[in-house]
């Protein structure tokens, strides 16, 4: 099983049949939410319900308000983005009178506006297949990215949405009557927006290395929609060159109109679609802003195939034993990837040569998907029986791959990519020595070389890599923060480091279904992770700022220019200082995550370097630690590394003494309070405590009673087995499964061990080893007793529905099985709030961390690992004895902690018999 709630697998959507879209077609005025909304706003003299019906006309709100809230939550980011770029013009006034409108639906409750419905299907985006065609700027408002490019994308929302209030404004029909419509009727602009926010969603996962920067989106929206006419104009009639074969000087590479990595990108695209969606996207544009007119077609997909256009929702950090999302419009079903692994059989039956490649090509299989956990348990799908070259070519190459990615996984630590201390030592050195002559060069203009030794030096002491580098802002305190800030340094004062303010990315699973769970969670405030810079890399920073002061006082940031030329600097730099080619960007961007995560823990290091690495990417679900114990643990590794002079240890200088909004917890949202865990045993125990007195009193013999009795017995046996599962799971971490429980738990497992399987791989990888307490043996016997009595009051046919003793009682004699779904009520109940089932694990990962317990006994614990790294392996080292030797005290610490204690039954006359 996994950690979800129930382990039965999400189906993949099925095709729609054509013209299903038409039964979505609603008339605002129809609809009661959009009933209750105006009367609301009438009501409310805060705001003017007529601004709030013009802009829900102008957006095309679609009319049943589904994932309002959403789309004024991102409206209200683009707006406020688009006000701190210098350059542009302000906003027309009709989208300036929507400020105090996105902030008044964001404060009404659900009576009033529904709450996103996002949570009810996490593999299909609400609004696609709903209202895409007919309201499609609102689908795309809706939509959102990765953090790496979020500020750019928001940017080009921006670009849309003020290209279509233009569009707009020039037509009469502008001021049509919302209420009474099913869409605007301007069809043709909303087409065109429709074909811009395919190239959106084609941008927001980055299809075919795309990313959003590449646009240069802080353009002023007539110099945007300008140059990339141009561009499209250059492109179109065929001046295409090979990116790695054009020769241009360090100004040429800036030069916003070259448009470089754009072009690359279309030419390494596999289809068309990319292409017609961009010529859509800029024509949309170009008829903005009076370069075209509309007498210009713009491109249609006709009666032909249609493609298949992703795009990024919060459900891709899930971790990877989830299923893969359908994001697709309807009739465009996504294959998912064990679909294309078993089609591989189908190679093998008259199969001719080059099969697997074009089998490749067909299922388009990119190198880096076969990558994970999920891909090596659906090797078995590709048989060696089939007799076909071409399915068993593809099944060896992939095995091999599988194996080396299981090698990886084991030798991290010693890996030659690690930046090693004397390759380190020479790079400072040279770095030391090369800026200020970089620096001198020019005095006006700051110069390439100096702009990337500067980043390098950032990338060396935070471990952010290149995208999220290129982002750095300078600040003078964390009250300077911006929302679109995700990297910034702050200068100390009086001999103290300066600060770096890095944004930590939660996890999003569950963001919506469990949005009240939080008050009872660990305080994560803003997720900005503050570091002192102890290594003085900032020193750099500091130079560059002294002498172009200018870059500093903008909100473009401080590294203004193209990433792929500070890529190309930096490599050069690279071969220049070190002609063996041992000193990559790569080995820099990497190494100080491979410092922490090679003494320490993976998902500790996930969360200071804010990097996303294959081996965290599990463990990054789980991991919520104090931002105290982040920044002790980046100094640590900072003490380590050589060339940093030694820290002081004056309190009043002292690098760990940061700012007091710099305290809370980072990482997942979902990790409950202890006080929070304590009063739900609590509770629980003194409920058990005053239903056994009751049962002990209750009298016995008249059978008129024997119903009554029968149902408090049912009731007592319920909250002693959620008892008996909350010891259970915080004792062994156990994921969210059916049936958790052993079988005669003192005989079974009379060694103190159990072999449990809580995690459905093919191979049964994920095995493991847990060590039950002695206490725990006890209350999971009591309980298997006591489940034994309340069998004999129900049939054999009913008794057959359930495993052992993992059942609930349901009442007039039927039982339920012991699984997520039937406890989250319960929980609920216990735990005062809505939390995933499987928060115990998070608990368990954070605590057991942050009392000292080793990494590498925590990730056992905890099932965590990919090929190759499993502790209980028939290669592994892992000794038993010695796992629960270093376990025990933390886990006995921590369970006593919480308050379990093994709850004693009702004495034995008191038991009810009918």
């Amino acid at each position: 099983m996994t950690d979800a709630e129930s382990g039965d697998p999400t189906p993949l959507p099925k095709p729609h049949k054509s013209g299903g879209k038409k039964s979505a077609a609603v008339i605002p005025r129809d609809c009661p939410e959009f009933q209750r909304c105006m009367a609301a706003a009438e009501n409310d003299p805060t705001i003017d319900a007529n601004d709030l019906l013009a802009m829900f006309r102008d957006i095309g709100v679609y009319g049943t308000l589904l994932e309002l809230k959403v789309v004024a939550a991102n409206l209200q980011q683009v707006l406020e983005l688009i006000a701190s770029v210098e350059g542009w013009h302000s906003l027309p006034e009709a989208v300036l009178r929507w400020r105090p409108l996105l902030d008044w639906i964001l404060r009404q409750d659900s009576s009033v506006i529904p709450d996103s419905e996002y949570d009810k299907n996490l593999h299909k985006a609400p609004l696609i297949g709903l209202c895409a065609t007919s309201h499609p700027l609102y689908a795309l408002l809706w939509w959102t990215t990765d953090i790496n490019q979020l500020n750019d994308w928001y940017l080009l929302q921006g670009h849309v949405l003020l290209a279509h209030m233009r569009l707009i404004g020039k037509l009469p029909q502008r001021d049509y009557d919302y209420r009474t419509s099913v869409q605007a009727p301007y069809s043709d602009i909303l087409s065109r927006i429709y074909v811009s926010g395919l190239f959106l969603r084609e941008v927001s996962v980055r299809y075919a290395n795309i990313s959003a920067e590449f646009l240069n989106p802080r353009q002023q929206p007539q110099v945007l929609a300008e140059s990339l006419y141009q561009f499209w104009d250059h492109f179109a009639k065929g001046k295409k060159k090979d990116v790695a074969q054009v020769e241009v000087d360090e100004d040429e590479l800036d030069d916003p109109a070259t448009y470089e990595d754009l072009k690359a990108c279309l030419l390494r695209a596999h289809k068309d679609t990319l292409r017609k969606h961009l010529q859509g996207f800029i024509r949309m544009l170009a008829l903005a802003y009076d370069l075209l007119t509309s007498t210009i077609r713009i491109e249609s997909h006709g009666r032909g195939r249609r493609t298949i256009i992703q795009g990024y929702l919060p459900l891709m950090d899930t971790p990877v034993e989830h299923a893969e999302p359908d994001f697709s419009d309807p009739q465009k079903p996504v294959r998912t990837l064990y679909k294309r692994a078993e089609a591989a059989n189908s190679l093998g039956r008259g199969s001719n040569p080059g099969g697997a490649e074009r089998y490749q090509r067909e299922f388009d299989i990119d190198p880096d998907e076969n990558e994970g956990e999920a891909f090596v348990e659906e090797l078995l799908l590709c048989s060696h029986q089939t007799g076909g070259g071409a399915a068993n070519l593809l099944t060896t190459a992939l095995q091999g791959r599988a194996r080396t990615e299981a090698l990886e996984n084991q030798l991290f630590l010693w890996d030659y990519e690690q930046l090693t201390d004397t390759a380190l030592q020479h790079l400072r050195r040279n770095m030391d020595r090369d800026f200020s002559e970089a620096l001198s060069k020019n005095t006006v203009k700051p110069s390439l070389r100096a702009q990337s030794l500067a980043l390098l030096a950032v990338l060396l002491g935070t471990g952010v890599g290149m995208v999220l580098g290129r982002q750095l802002n300078w600040v003078q305190s964390r009250q300077d923060l911006a929302g679109y800030h995700h990297f910034a340094y702050q200068p100390g004062t009086d001999g103290q480091p300066g600060l770096w303010y890095i944004h930590v990315q939660a996890p999003r699973s569950w963001r919506w279904t469990y949005h009240e769970a939080q008050d009872f969670c660990a305080d994560i405030q803003d997720s900005i992770l503050c570091l002192p810079d102890v290594g003085r890399y900032a020193q750099f920073l500091h130079q560059l700022l002294e002498q172009h002061p200018d870059l500093r006082t903008t909100s473009s940031g401080i590294f203004r220019r193209r990433e792929a030329s500070y890529q190309q600097d930096i490599q050069q730099y690279l071969r220049t200082i070190d002609p063996s080619g041992y000193l990559t960007l790569g080995r820099v961007e990497n190494y100080l995550w491979r410092r922490c995560a090679g003494t320490g823990d993976i998902g500790e290091a996930g969360l200071i370097c804010a990097k996303k690495q294959r081996l965290g990417q599990v463990r990054h679900f789980y991991t919520t630690l104090p931002q105290a114990k982040l920044v002790d643990r980046y100094i640590q590794v900072m003490e380590q590394t050589p060339g940093i002079r030694e820290l002081s240890t004056d309190a009043e200088n002292d690098p760990r003494s940061l700012p007091t909004a710099s305290t809370g917890y980072l990482g997942s949202q979902f990790r409950p309070k202890i006080e929070v865990i304590q009063s739900a045993v609590k509770a629980l125990g003194e409920r058990l405590e005053q239903q056994g007195r009751a049962l002990y009193a209750a009298p016995r013999g008249s059978p008129q009673k024997a119903p009554a009795l029968q149902a408090d017995w049912d009731s007592y046996y319920n909250h002693y087995t959620l008892y008996t599962w909350l010891y259970f799971a915080y004792a062994t971490a156990s994921r969210a499964i059916c049936a958790p429980f052993p079988d005669n738990p003192v005989e079974g497992t009379a060694s103190g061990f159990m072999v449990h399987q809580d995690k459905s791989t093919l191979d049964r990888s994920h095995l493991r080893l847990l060590w039950l307490p002695q206490t725990l043996l006890q209350q999971l016997q009591k309980q298997w007793d006591l489940a034994a009595q309340q069998q004999e009051l129900v049939s054999q046919r009913v008794r057959d529905r359930v495993k052992g003793s993992n059942f609930m009682m349901r009442g007039r004699g039927s039982l339920t099985p012991l699984c997520p779904r039937q406890l989250r009520p319960w929980l609920q109940e216990f735990l005062g709030g809505d939390m995933p089932v499987n928060s115990h694990r998070r608990f368990c990962r954070g605590h057991l961390l942050e009392q000292g317990c080793p990494a590498e006994v925590v990730d056992a614990f905890m099932g965590h690992w990919y090929a190759g790294e499993s502790p209980w392996s028939r290669y592994s080292s892992q000794s038993a004895l010695a796992y629960v030797a270093q376990l025990k005290p933390h886990l006995e610490t921590m369970l006593d902690t919480l308050g379990f204690r093994v709850q004693p039954l009702p004495p034995e006359y008191a038991m009810f018999h009918p």
